[in-house]
């Protein structure tokens, strides 16, 4: 249908092939060109940088708490880390069909929540997913005429990388080797210790006026409460004095008043005798006066009576009465006379009135006595009365002395309170003073306040500038810009630290307590470009650009600032575009010869230049149509991608092949052409498609598969399968078509050769039909020796690619310490390399691992140094041949070189020999181990470059601090580790100076940082507690310290830690067997408990990866054989056909023996696709027979006649894929190596397949239809006797 339409629609046909050839051409100039296909590798790396940590601290403080975010997203299968000094690299295995882009963001949302915790230090996590983008496109040297180190990288840092990160596609440029000047903030003790001395003598000028106050306060004080001891001593004298003079008084008083009552007692008694004596004397007067008078009376009477009696002597009466009278006068006397007078003399009347007088006198005298004692009696009331007034007086005097003695007591003591009061608040003001004064000179100290902290603090926060908002004038908006950055080292050093405030004391700038200088590393840097000094920096591309156009790019821009500055000049050590353009070209160039192989093989066949030339036509036709499918698609032009086209080549013009052979065939028999044309394209379209489909379905189940073979592989089966679609399109439609407009007038032109050749193969079929067993049973035998010698030789990956490009390293003896003498060594390695003719250029650089190029870190070893090498594009020798040359010329040097033949290829970044990961938990055990393990592997002989994973270990010394010690001092661990750490932790930059000429990083460093021993550490001190006592105490006398060695990368899987021991296999030995001598000698180490190895390394990637290729492979032979099952509608017959595989995996095997190669993943790949390939042949002879069989023809003759006619086809279709190939298979070209094995395994499988198919296949065939055969033998004799019987009967009837 499709072959009679093209046929009668010519043009259409022929405006579909200008189209397709347009869009092909517009296609190929838009098609990404890279080295590898564009692979999105289900893995992701997340880099962590800690400054200054080591591999523990990074384990610790970043790894670990990534690793358990990481672990809890979706579709993780493994996470594995590294930790080394300074910083942190986590590696995330994802299943084969996650989104990465999913994924990454997954992982930031899980990191983001887990970077607060982070230290201060820590960097932000990176994420980066993994893929072959992520190495360099290009590491080229520079060098300027002229120009010193520091000037050239001056020029590179300010110049050069920007311009080239400004070329279109350039990701980043990584420099190394580049002087990188820094400014150094050195803080000097001799300068802080100056500026301390001003402070201290500030602060003591600033004390001294507070220390006088407080000084005239306790003098005060002092003088107060002498005052007051000298008042109270003088009050309780006076008071005594007082009181001793009122008790005086008192007594005084009391002895007076007890005079004046005695007085007056006397008094009283003597005023009572008195009185007595008065009353007695009145009454003795009064008696003596009544006597007196009564005498006078008498004697008057007696004169009376004697003058009477004179008168009247004799008057009895009044002689009576005188005698009466004068004895009564006598009587009177006598009484009287008993009284003595004053003098003692008897009374008489005639002394009594003297003495009544006397008397009187006397009683005058004791009235003027009473009189006295009245007033003295008086007088004493009187003094009795003062000194009552007196007593109350001093009584109150008294009560008045001891109040005012209470009162001046208690005012003494008031002011002795007082006194003692600000006694203590002066005393308190004194120790708040020396406190604030301690303070003060503690707070001023400069050296606790003038740390590296602290002035990176400052400086981070002074050296700011950034805008603050917009404000609005006039209409107008204005940028506010807040701060002001430091332009140069003068401003840096004038910075202000710190203003105190004092009189005397200016304030203290960054200069007066630090030196600032500006200083390179040109000390600490080695780069070589052919002997001569250099900088090499390397350049990584976007993800989306094409490295061979970004490569150009760079090339162009090289030629560019050259041409513009005749002084700097460029030479590239590595270059994937170049490499990519040789590569290409020469896949292209063995893509070409192959198609004129096959055109020559066609002609040579044919022997006509017409169906030949609608062959030749057929191929850039199918090609570039594949090309477009390539292109709407997404695969990229890749040496994986170009290799299927130059596979493809020889496979395209085989359905060719087959149209025009059979449109030629009938047209040779007679038929018109238009029908010859239409009806030998419609013959053969079943056989075809099927046989294009069997090819194209090889490559179908690569979607069943995982890892890097899926991702290696799907652009060559895609691009196979596009050429051979776009063949059997083009068999279809523009053959019959062409055919049809050529074919008009033929001539039959026998090749006598290929006759002879198919009537000899004609002959000799039946003969070997009838020894069928045989043939199987050597068949059989051949397949099964070929596949144990071919497996004998071990299994590998991706065989290495030759290129113009090598990497070496060389690592200097343990002895070797400084970077002088790896320089020395170095050159003299360099020196030897260049003496080799296929050496172009030897770049080297100290360190330079892969971290550093791709610009994640830095290795600052002196030991290691790292080169890149390019080779002459025409050199004579192959890259191996050239590495065994570097060994011989450099193996009297005292250091180890290692070559790697090539850098560009897959096999570089495979994991290659054996290697043993030895997991557990502590590293001591672990480096135990890995230790044992190592002697192990040693003894192995297939294994050399035994690697135990401790050559990395770097010498440490292990503080180990005594618990009980620290506890006594109030300390922990952790406490000793943040004090030694704080210490020995090295510097980052704390800020960026910004001159007009470029940016310096700000590192600010103590004194003695550069020169801290083991002696200094011991010696240092961590304040502690002894009792309630402050104490400082030495790290000595807490710690024991122990010389060992410590991993310099801690290594962690699914969060289990982990050493590898790796061994390379030598030559001539297989690797599976070396792998399986390995476990069977470590089968004997016994582990600790929660210990375990487990292997890695070449053998386990291959045989994961051969693992996959055989899924492809038996889901292919399945495949084939459900479309052989449409094919035919048959089981049995697709049985037939895949007999035919052995026979391929027989000569493909075969020819890895021959030509030395072992059972790759390539020659696999080779495998499936044979077996899609060599079904073909399988698929026309089977296709043939059944439809000879079907018009008539008895099987075995049908068999032979089928191997007559479709001899020449099938020769022609396996000759023409077999020459296409040839060129790849002898490896010319660049890039060749790696399809190499691929190649020859298809040409071995075709040529045995195709010679044993014409043989086997027949032998099978009838095999299966023996008893088919039979019953059409008896159908047929029995409808020819029905014919004879029927014939017969119509002649009796005549």
């Amino acid at each position: 249908m499709i072959a009679k339409f093209s046929v009668k629609k010519a043009y259409t046909v022929i405006v579909g092939i200008v189209l397709v050839i347009i869009l092909g051409v517009v296609a190929y100039t838009k098609m990404t060109v890279d080295l590898l296909p564009s692979m999105e590798l289900p893995y992701a790396v997340v880099m962590t940088t800690y400054p200054g940590a080591s591999p523990e601290a990074v384990e610790t403080g970043v790894t670990k708490p990534i690793e358990q975010a990481v672990a809890t997203i979706d579709n993780v299968e493994n996470v594995q880390s590294m930790s080394a000094e300074n910083y942190s690299m986590v590696i995330i295995e994802f299943t084969s069909d996650v989104n990465m882009d999913t994924a990454t963001i997954d992982m930031r949302e899980s990191l983001d929540q887990i970077s607060g915790f982070f230290d201060d230090s820590v960097g932000s996590p990176i994420i980066m997913k993994l893929n072959p983008n992520m190495m360099p496109v290009m590491v080229a040297a520079v060098d300027k005429a002229d120009a010193d180190s520091v000037e050239l990288s001056e020029y590179v840092d300010n110049t050069l990388a920007p311009s080239l990160e400004g070329v279109e596609g350039v990701a980043s440029v990584t420099t190394m080797g580049s002087i990188e000047e820094s400014v150094q903030v050195i803080i000097r003790e001799d300068k802080v210790k100056e500026v301390n001395d001003k402070v201290k003598k500030a602060l003591d000028d600033k004390f001294a006026d507070a220390e006088e106050a407080i000084q005239d306060g306790e003098s005060q004080i002092s003088s107060g409460k002498s005052q007051l001891e000298n008042g109270q001593k003088t009050a309780n004298e006076q008071f005594a004095q007082a009181e001793l003079k009122i008790n005086d008084a008192k007594y005084e008083m009391l002895t007076s008043e007890k005079e004046i009552n005695d007085a007056l007692k006397e008094l009283q008694e003597q005023e009572k005798t008195l009185k007595e004596q008065k009353e007695q004397l009145e009454k003795a007067i009064a008696s003596l006066k009544e006597l007196l008078s009564s005498y006078q009376t008498l004697s008057a009477q007696k004169t009376q009576l004697e003058a009477a009696l004179a008168a009247s002597p004799d008057d009895a009466a009044l002689t009576a009465q005188l005698q009466a009278v004068t004895g009564a006068m006598e009587t009177m006397e006598t009484e009287l006379a008993k009284q003595k007078d004053e003098n003692g003399d008897p009374l008489t009347f005639n002394t009594l009135s003297a003495y009544i007088t006397s008397l009187e006198e006397s009683l005058t005298k004791i009235n003027s006595g009473l009189s006295e004692i009245t007033k003295g009696k008086k007088q004493l009331n009187q003094a009795l009365k003062k000194i009552t007034n007196g007593k109350k007086t001093i009584d109150d005097s008294y009560v008045d002395l001891k109040t005012k003695e209470a009162e001046t007591q208690s005012q003494l003591t008031q002011s002795k309170v007082q006194l003692e009061q600000g006694e203590k608040e002066l005393e308190e003001q004194k120790t708040s003073f020396e406190d604030a004064k301690e303070a003060a000179y503690d707070g001023a100290d400069m050296d606790t306040i003038i740390t590296k902290d602290m002035i990176s603090a400052m400086l981070t926060a002074q050296n700011f500038e950034f805008p603050a908002g917009y404000v609005t004038e006039d209409d107008v908006d204005y940028l506010v810009r807040v701060g002001e950055k430091f332009d140069d080292v003068e401003s840096l050093s004038d910075f202000v630290l710190l203003d105190l405030g004092m009189d005397g004391l200016d304030p203290i700038k960054l200069s007066d307590v630090a030196d600032v200088f500006v200083e390179d590393n040109s000390d600490k840097i080695y780069t070589r470009v052919n002997e001569n000094p250099g900088i090499i920096f390397s350049i990584a591309k976007q993800n989306e650009y094409s490295t061979k156009e970004v490569a150009d790019r760079l090339t162009d821009k090289f030629e560019e600032i050259s041409g513009e500055d005749d002084s700097i000049s460029f030479t590239t050590l590595m270059d994937q575009g170049m490499y990519i353009d040789l590569v290409s070209s020469s896949v292209i160039e063995n893509l070409l010869f192959g198609a004129v192989l096959a055109v020559f093989i066609l002609l040579l066949f044919l022997k006509d230049i017409r169906p030949t030339g609608i062959i030749a036509v057929s191929i850039p036709v199918s090609v570039v149509f594949a090309i477009v499918l390539m292109y709407f698609s997404g695969v990229t032009l890749n040496v994986i991608s170009l290799s299927g086209l130059a596979l493809g080549v020889g496979m395209l013009v085989d359905n060719s092949i087959v149209v025009i052979e059979n449109i030629y065939r009938l047209r040779n028999e007679g038929y018109p052409v238009k029908e010859a044309a239409i009806k030998g394209a419609g013959q053969m379209v079943g056989a075809i498609t099927a046989s294009t489909l069997t090819t194209v379905c090889v490559f179908l189940p690569i979607v069943f598969t995982t890892g890097i073979t899926k991702q290696l592989f799907a652009d060559m089966g895609l691009t196979i399968a596009y050429s051979l679609l776009a063949s059997l399109v083009v068999a279809v439609t523009f053959v019959p078509m062409a055919a049809s407009k050529t074919f008009g007038k033929i001539s039959q032109k026998e090749n006598k050769l290929v006759t002879r050749i198919s009537e000899r193969y004609a002959a000799i079929l039946p003969k070997i039909l009838n020894h069928k067993a045989i043939v199987l049973v050597t068949v059989l035998v051949l397949f099964v020796g070929s596949t144990l010698l071919a497996l004998s030789k071990g299994f590998s990956f991706i065989p290495e690619m030759d290129s113009t490009q090598m990497t070496m390293t060389m690592v200097m003896p343990e002895e070797a310490e400084t970077l002088e003498e790896t320089a020395e060594l170095s050159d003299k390695v360099i020196e030897k390399v260049l003496e080799i003719d296929d050496i172009e250029t030897v770049g080297a650089i100290v360190g330079g691992s892969s971290m550093s190029m791709l610009g994640l870190g830095s290795d600052d070893s002196y030991d290691t140094v790292s080169y890149y090498i390019e080779c002459k594009e025409d050199k004579e020798h192959t890259n191996d041949e050239i590495a065994e040359m570097i060994a011989e010329k450099t193996k009297d040097l005292d250091c180890e070189i290692s070559v790697s033949a090539s850098s560009m290829d897959m096999s570089s970044i495979m994991t290659s020999g054996v290697s043993i990961q030895i997991k557990g938990k502590e590293t001591d055990t672990l480096q135990e181990l890995a230790a044992q393990v190592g002697k192990k592997l040693e003894e192995i002989e297939g294994l050399e470059e035994i690697q135990n994973g401790l050559e990395d270990a770097t010498p440490e010394y292990r503080i180990v601090v005594d618990k009980d010690k620290a506890a006594k001092y109030g300390l922990t661990v952790a406490q000793v580790y943040q004090k030694i750490q704080g210490v020995l932790a090295e510097a980052s930059s704390a800020t960026t100076l910004s001159t007009d000429a470029k940016d310096y990083s700000v590192y600010v460093k103590d004194e003695e940082e550069e020169s801290y021993t083991l002696k200094d550490v011991k010696n240092l001190t961590i304040e502690g507690k002894d009792g309630e006592e402050t104490v400082d105490v030495k790290i000595s006398k807490l710690a024991d310290v122990e010389d060992t060695n410590a991993l310099s990368t801690i290594s962690r899987i699914n969060q289990t830690r982990y050493i590898s021991v790796s061994g390379q296999v030598k030559d001539g030995y297989i690797t599976t067997n070396v792998s399986n001598e390995v476990k069977e000698v470590l089968d004997d180490i016994s582990l600790p408990e929660g210990y375990s190895i487990e292997y890695d390394g070449e053998n386990e990637t291959v045989m994961e990866a051969m693992g996959q290729v055989m899924l492809m492979l038996v889901l292919a032979i399945a495949f084939m054989y459900l479309i052989m099952v449409a094919q035919f509608q048959s089981f049995k017959n697709p049985f037939i056909i895949l007999f035919t595989l052995p026979l391929a995996f027989t000569g493909g095997f075969a020819a890895l023996l021959l030509t030395g190669n072992d059972v790759s993943i390539i020659a696999m790949i080779g495998m499936v696709m044979l077996a899609g390939i060599i079904v073909n042949n399988g698929i026309v002879f089977v296709d043939s027979v059944n439809q000879l069989i079907e018009e008539g023809m008895e099987m075995r003759e049908a068999i032979v006649n089928t191997g007559r006619n479709r001899l020449r086809p099938i020769v022609m279709t396996a000759l023409t894929t077999i020459l296409g190939l040839s060129t790849m298979a002898m490896g010319f070209g660049m890039g060749a190596d790696m399809v190499q094995p691929m190649a020859l395994v298809v040409i071995g499988g075709l040529i045995y397949g195709t010679l044993l198919t014409l043989l086997v296949v027949p032998c099978i065939y009838e095999a299966f239809n023996r008893k088919k055969a039979k019953r059409e033998d008896e159908d047929v004799s029995l409808i020819e006797a029905e014919g004879i019987l029927t014939e017969n009967e119509e002649e009796s009837d005549e």
